[in-house]
C-alpha cells in the first residue's frame, strides 16, 4: 500500500507545478533529504516512509538506465 502511495505522490508531483516547486526547494536545501520530502507528501495526504521513497527513486533510476540502454522507446 505504501509503495502505491509513493507512486501516487510522484504522479501528483509531475502534474502539480506548485508541488513540484515545493519538492524542488526541499531537495535543494536539504541535499535530497527524503525525510523532509516525506513530510511534504504527508501534508498532501500521502503516507509512506523515507525508505520507501528512496527505494522507489532507486527503482526508477534503474528503469531509466535500463531503458536508456535499449533502443526501444517507452511512455516515460
Amino acid at each position: 500500500m505504501s509503495n502505491q502511495a509513493v507512486n501516487d505522490f510522484l504522479q501528483k508531483v509531475s502534474s502539480d507545478e506548485k508541488l513540484q516547486q515545493e519538492l524542488t526547494n526541499i531537495l535543494q536545501s536539504a541535499e535530497n533529504d527524503t525525510t523532509e520530502a516525506t513530510k511534504l507528501a504527508a501534508k498532501y495526504g500521502y503516507n509512506f516512509t523515507p525508505q520507501e521513497l528512496s527505494q522507489e527513486i532507486q527503482n526508477r533510476k534503474g528503469e531509466s538506465e535500463t531503458n536508456t540502454d535499449s533502443d526501444e522507446l517507452n511512455d516515460e
